[in-house]
């Protein structure tokens, strides 16, 4: 079943090629979606697909840089073309 999330990660997120590094793992597992950095410091991303793949990019997540804090937030499923990088 699709699933969607939107999320909001903090910690050491930006500069560290994590919005970069979440889109190639995203596209890996076929998810669809977006990710961006926000101005407060945190990386923002929705991500959409089958919900074992997303708990698996999730369980990634830590692994590649220290994260304080994921909020995690269930959305109504849009329709998105691949997983981009925004700006």
């Amino acid at each position: 079943m699709i699933k969607q999330y939107h999320l909001y990660i903090s910690g050491d997120v930006q500069g560290v090629a994590l919005r970069y590094s979440l889109a190639q793992r995203a596209r890996l597992l076929s998810l669809f979606g977006w990710v961006k950095n926000i101005d407060n410091g945190q990386v923002e991303a929705v991500v959409q697909g089958e919900e074992e793949d997303i708990k698996r990019i999730l369980e990634w997540l830590p692994t590649y840089t220290s994260i304080n804090d994921i909020r995690i937030n269930k959305e109504n499923s849009e329709k998105f073309k691949g997983f981009e990088v925004k700006f």
